[in-house]
């Protein structure tokens, strides 16, 4: 397990090398661990859960049993921390084995991410946009309108595991929490709860009860929720009577474990806490972040977590906790005065998004403007705190889907069906009436791969209006009401549609061979859910596998240089292949994992699977990258298929249509991670459970594809993916010239000049399931070419039109129209070509093209082969 950052220096780090971000300003500009944190594990810190009873003494006497150094039982319940000392890897390898241990991770260090009187209101946008800052009136949280209906109630507590608070601050003294169990300093646990004298909360890093340290961090993100407001002093918070818990989670210098962080959420909600702020982050999802979300929901709490500032994907590139599919966890995006987006997104992993830009707020030395989603999560959490305040009797799941329903649709491709915060509308809404019970739930089509779902749709109130979103659940499992929302969500990116029409829902990426569980549930704006609808089962059928790899041993097939099979982080077993055993990868050096040549004959379908979980670094003119590439010629040429580079993902399940290579008879396959010259490196590629099989009939493996131009060009022998003309080099490669717009993964995009004679670049995807698909582009907004003509090839002809790129769009895709495709890749008839000969003005930019699944053909693709469960 290396997992360390080699060389990569503090200031490369960028957005990418800390391991959990949020503090604003400062860490906008160079996020990096704290000072005395050298990579992401906390020294040989190792956090057990194990099987036995929640006592201290129990914690205590299982270490020494194993001859353990026992450092800390945790908040949660069977966590304890324990010393790896200088070999931890062979410290988690005997617990491994343990049966009374249900496990064992390192632990790893987490890194900072009615009108009232106050004087400095008229600063804060992000409550009353009126365009004071130039931005755009009414792109605001609606506070204003919120604090008519409740400005909160000072019964309920936030808690603000963060680096403490300045609890002397003149906004945010009066708001302070005070245990009722504790005499302060006599030195005494007088309310037994495990910590002396924590009159106004606990220090997690010093283990003493000093709430405050120096780090202006936590000062600001309590001032967001809940600083005092119409008090004639300062800056206004949202909730504006609610208590704010703290819990010292980090150093002066701003280090910090998932051990402090998750024991400062746990004391918050034992101490009474029901909405608990999570202003940082990881991107690697412990089981103890599970835990804790699990946590929350069984004492009814909420936790509002930031959804980090990389400005990357979060579905493609999860940040934890805020990624994690529970009821207990609203994650939270960042937005701009304009009701533009900021930082990360995620149509599945992002819940909402509220103000993030230069925000005003409280700091330890009075006030000044932050930006982060650090400071856009206290806006969400002061928010459920006044939905508590006025509907007493709310679930956290309720108060969840409130504000998510309620939400103005500014950022809908960036959100999960929601949008920018509208506290006004979340707390102003009365209805208790629910959505009526899906009772004819079944599963239309089952494949090795997944299921599609059909039902009909119910309505807001019992079958009339329209529903706001759906609870979908998928189990290995029997689901019921009592494990219902201890499962994960599988939430589609999409809003119920009218009542009473048929809806249908596909369930893809599930494990062959698996039986599974399904059951829905709607949720009207006001976060009630109807009843549980039915449950339905199915097993799906195993693919026919050609080669299957699970990479727990040398598999002759793969020709090694530099990669190694190691020990310690894998998908599946202990071992995976990596491109830098145990180490970051070095500059300037070539790793690739080769395998012999597969016959595809016989394979009407073809794909390639694997487990892949990587890090490289973020830097705009980074090339260390992994490309998965295939040969068909003995490895003379080698096509890339996949690549990664300028970003992160734990392990991540991906399938490769290799459908252009049908009856190809000596295919290979090569992993290839290359390093350029520069002196920043990261962790590089890990690879698990390798597989190469025929798909068959799936249900539609991808509900969107994306072909962006920097990615794969000028390969011979197959059609590429994108192709240019005249040559590669008259066609410029931009960096930072690109689009904005959701799910692109390139930091350039290409260009010429406009009027070029016979210069066009051409997109060509793989359509894996034939069907209507709605076709979109993207580029960048400066100054660009007039008159660039467009040229859609589909499969009922072609249509021509012309398009003003000069015209804004940094963060759109711009509509192309709906159009058919048949199943495979064929320039001819799918594909969309750019054409600059026509063209006057600036430069032709070539970024990206996407097709979404509007309407889909399955059986066109595998008539009969599809199984029918009623």
């Amino acid at each position: 397990m290396k997992r360390h950052r080699g060389t990569e220096t503090q200031a490369a780090r960028g957005m990418g090398g800390a391991r959990v971000w949020g503090m604003a300003i400062m860490l906008l500009a160079s996020c990096v661990l704290a000072s005395g944190q050298t990579g992401p594990f906390a020294g040989g810190d190792i956090i057990v859960k194990y099987r036995g009873a929640p006592t201290h003494q129990g914690a205590e006497s299982f270490a020494a049993a194993r001859g353990l150094w026992f450092k800390q039982k945790m908040v949660l319940p069977n966590l304890l921390v324990v010393d790896g000392g200088q070999a931890p890897e062979k410290v988690l390898a005997g617990l491994a084995a343990d049966p009374a241990v249900e496990y064992a991770v390192r632990s790893r260090n987490v890194a900072l991410t009615a009108v009232p009187n106050d004087p400095s209101f008229g600063l804060q946008w992000q409550l009353q946009n009126t365009g004071q800052t130039g931005g755009t009136p009414g792109a605001d949280i609606q506070a204003t309108g919120a604090w008519d209906v409740t400005t909160g109630s000072a019964s309920l507590i936030i808690g603000i595991p963060d680096t403490g608070t300045y609890w002397l601050h003149p906004d945010l003294a009066s708001r302070i929490w005070v245990n009722p169990g504790e005499i302060p300093t006599n030195g005494i646990d007088d309310d037994g709860n495990g910590f002396i004298d924590d009159v106004n909360g606990w220090n997690f890093w010093d283990n003493n009860n000093v709430i405050f340290t120096g780090n202006s961090h936590g000062t600001s993100v309590a001032g967001a929720a809940a600083a005092a407001t119409n008090n004639g002093v300062g800056v206004a918070g949202v909730d504006w009577n609610a208590r704010i818990l703290v819990a010292n989670c980090f150093s002066s210098a701003g280090s910090g474990t998932d051990v402090t962080v998750t024991n400062g959420v746990a004391y918050a909600i034992k101490m009474g806490a029901k909405v608990v702020n999570a202003s940082w982050g990881d991107t690697y999802q412990s089981p103890v972040y599970v835990d804790m979300a699990l946590y929350a929901e069984q004492n009814g709490v909420l936790i509002v977590p930031a959804s980090g500032n990389f400005g990357f994907d979060g579905d493609a590139h999860p940040f934890y906790p805020a990624a994690l599919p529970y009821d207990s966890i609203l994650s939270v995006g960042g937005s701009t005065n304009t009701d533009d987006w900021i930082y990360n997104y995620g149509s599945r992993t992002i819940g909402i998004s509220a103000p993030a830009q230069l925000v005003y707020l409280p700091n330890s030395g009075g006030y000044a403007a932050g930006s982060g989603t650090s400071y856009a999560a206290p806006l969400v959490t002061g928010a459920a705190s006044l939905v508590r305040s006025a509907f007493p009797g709310a679930t956290p799941a309720q108060v969840k889907y409130r504000l998510m329903a309620n939400a103005d649709v500014k950022l809908a491709e960036r959100n999960v069906v929601s949008g920018r915060l509208n506290v006004a509308a979340a707390v102003g809404l009365n209805d208790a009436i629910p959505p009526a019970t899906i009772s004819n739930l079944m599963i239309e089509k089952v494949a090795h791969n997944g299921v599609i779902l059909r039902f009909t749709t119910p309505g807001d109130n019992g079958m009339s209006g329209q529903a706001s979103l759906y609870q979908v659940r998928v189990s290995t499992q029997p689901l019921s009401l009592a494990n219902f929302y201890t499962v994960p969500q599988a939430i589609p990116s999409r809003r119920p549609s009218a009542p009473g029409t048929a809806e249908k829902l596909i369930l893809n990426n599930l494990d062959e061979g698996q039986q599974y569980y399904f059951a829905v549930r709607a949720v009207d704006k006001a976060g009630n859910a109807g009843g549980l609808s039915n449950s339905v089962s199915a097993s799906l059928p195993a693919s026919n596998t050609l080669f299957f790899d699970a990479c727990d041993s040398v598999n002759p097939v793969w020709t090694a240089v530099g990669f190694g099979l190691t020990p310690g982080d894998a998908h599946t077993g202990g071992n995976s292949w990596q491109d830098s055993p145990n180490a970051a990868y070095t500059t300037g050096t070539v790793s690739t994992l080769t395998s012999s040549g597969f016959n595809l004959s016989g394979l009407a379908r073809p794909r390639l699977s694997y487990y892949v979980q990587y890090s490289f670094t973020t830097r705009l003119d980074q090339q260390d990258r992994m490309e998965v590439q295939v040969s068909t010629d003995g490895g003379a040429t080698w096509i890339p298929v996949r690549k990664y580079r300028n970003s992160y993902s734990p392990w991540l399940r991906e399938v490769v249509p290799l459908d252009q290579f049908v009856g190809a008879t000596n295919l290979r396959v090569r992993f290839y991670v290359v390093s350029d010259g520069d002196i920043f490196v990261d962790d590089g590629a890990y690879l698990d459970d390798i597989r190469i099989y025929n798909a068959g009939s799936p249900v539609p493996e991808s509900l969107e594809t994306t072909v962006e131009s920097v990615d794969f060009y000028k390969v011979t022998t197959r059609q590429p993916a994108y192709d240019e003309t005249p040559s590669y080099d008259i066609w410029t490669q931009q960096f930072g010239l690109k689009s904005r717009a959701p799910r692109l993964e390139s930091m350039t995009a290409k260009s010429i000049a406009a009027g070029t004679s016979g210069a066009t670049a051409r997109f060509t995807p793989v359509i894996t399931t034939p069907g209507t698909y709605d076709v979109r582009a993207t580029w960048h907004n400066v100054a660009s070419a007039n008159n660039v003509t467009f040229r859609v090839n589909h499969a009922d002809g072609s249509t021509t039109f012309s398009l003003n790129q000069g015209a804004g769009n940094a963060n759109t895709w711009m509509a192309l129209g709906t159009y058919r495709f048949n199943y495979g890749q064929n320039p001819a008839t799918g594909s969309v070509v750019i054409d600059a000969s026509t063209a006057s003005g600036g430069d032709v930019y070539a970024d990206a093209v996407q097709w979404r699944l509007v309407n889909y053909d399955v059986e066109s693709a595998g008539a009969g082969l599809w199984a029918l469960y009623d």
